[in-house]
């Protein structure tokens, strides 16, 4: 099938100064100066940046030198990708120094237990985004913000100026720097660098975590992360829940509302770890979600490289879906009255009333303030405000067989629970 510019994702846009940087980076690299991406290349500028030596439990060597691994050899990155990985790779050593010396500031933050977190959970582009969105105009709601994901440990300096405003300038620069490299994103995940933004980047200070996969095809860690025990993953979450617990800080007068579908295949492992939170799980049919989210992968790892595959992109992302569905099911079997199912027709068709419904159901309470604020927020925010995301199953090598095939046992089952 020839492609054309009218799908949002057809080959990855190139600025003047990425061009530049893989130009000379393309010299650099075929005279064998450029730096391997590795684990103690990584550990060591974190130590340097900080100024810390702490990075916690060594758990997190092992996945940290396959993610290194991975992106050095697997994922085909170009040079300036290269160095946007090991960036992005220091940049999460550099906050698990941040925690571990904000942690020992502070024990007391983790003594106190989460303030009934209210999850937002399902595969992309189910109307997470959506729903979260309206979750966070309750005045009663404590969103995750952008800067608090990507950055989620004050340091000693910022704690005596009683501010946070050098950590929101650093995720303001940083999704401004997104959005110049992939025009695109928007239309598909927009992100306000003041606005609240998916809890999944906090997993990546553990360097456990699915959110690794939209920068690059790493197969070999991806299996790495099937096969870890029940064990491993509720280490994983208790670093995660921490994190959380440094960010409430004692403000335990608002109740947390999270999101993010990497946490859809480990509900379990986060229900365990957190008794006191609740998920909506969100569903749509997979003939939507599937080419969507191959088009939102592949704008993102085309920033990284210029070898993608995107014939490949379909299959690989139909197994990691099917199998955070089926894993997700489960969960609801061990945790059903922890777990609400929410359709995305059915929330685009009354999105206040199922926000109603959500929170009658687990007991939270629900205002006329906030109702206000979601009529609001739903004029300000029309459907398609950034504008459409086109794309077709077949760009991504999946077929309609193909999607009936691989998910139908699931989508029939939850239709069949709907009705």
């Amino acid at each position: 099938m020839t492609t054309s510019l009218r799908y949002t994702y057809d080959r990855p846009y190139r600025s003047l100064g990425v061009r530049l940087f893989n130009g000379i980076g393309g010299v650099v690299r075929r005279l064998g100066w450029e730096r391997p991406l590795t684990m103690d290349r990584v550990l060591d500028a974190a130590r340097r940046k900080t100024g810390l030596e702490n990075f916690g439990r060594d758990d997190f060597r092992e996945p940290l030198a396959l993610l290194c691994d991975e992106f050095q050899n697997t994922a085909q990155l170009h040079p300036f990708g290269h160095y946007c990985m090991r960036k992005l790779l220091q940049s999460h050593a550099e906050n698990r120094l941040k925690l571990e010396a904000a942690w020992q500031r502070h024990p007391e933050y983790l003594q106190q237990p989460l303030v009934r977190p209210l999850y937002v959970i399902g595969m992309p582009r189910t109307g997470t985004t959506l729903l979260y969105n309206l979750l966070c105009q309750d005045p009663n709601a404590r969103p995750l913000m952008v800067w608090e994901t990507l950055y989620p440990a004050p340091t000693e300096r910022e704690e005596r100026r009683g501010d946070n405003r050098y950590r929101q300038w650093k995720a303001s620069v940083m999704v401004k720097a997104m959005n110049r490299l992939a025009p695109n994103l928007k239309q598909v995940h927009a992100i306000e660098p003041d606005g609240p933004e998916e809890c999944g980047w906090l997993m990546n200070n553990t360097f456990v975590s699915l959110m690794f996969l939209l920068d690059g095809a790493l197969p070999r860690y991806f299996r790495y992360f099937m096969d870890l025990p029940h064990e491993r993953m509720l280490a994983v979450y208790d670093y995660y829940m921490r994190q959380l617990q440094l960010l409430q800080a004692g403000q335990t007068n608002r109740h947390w509302v999270l999101k993010s579908p990497v946490h859809q295949g480990t509900m379990a492992p986060l229900l365990e770890t957190i008794p006191t939170a609740h998920v909506i799980h969100t569903h749509r049919d997979p003939m939507k979600v599937i080419p969507s989210l191959c088009s939102l992968v592949c704008m993102t790892r085309g920033i990284f490289t210029d070898r993608q595959d995107n014939a490949h992109v379909g299959p690989e992302l139909a197994e990691r879906m099917v199998n955070a569905v089926e894993k997700g099911a489960a969960a609801e079997e061990a945790y059903g009255d922890r777990i609400t199912n929410v359709l995305f027709d059915t929330l685009v068709k009354d999105p206040i009333g199922t926000v109603r419904n959500v929170y009658e159901r687990f007991g939270y309470k629900y205002t006329d303030e906030m109702e206000a604020g979601m009529k609001r927020w739903l004029d300000n925010n029309p459907q398609g405000k950034h504008g459409a995301h086109k794309y077709e199953l077949e760009q991504f090598g999946l077929t309609t067989a193909d999607i009936q095939r691989i998910f139908g046992a699931y989508w029939n089952d939850v239709q069949k629970r709907a009705a």
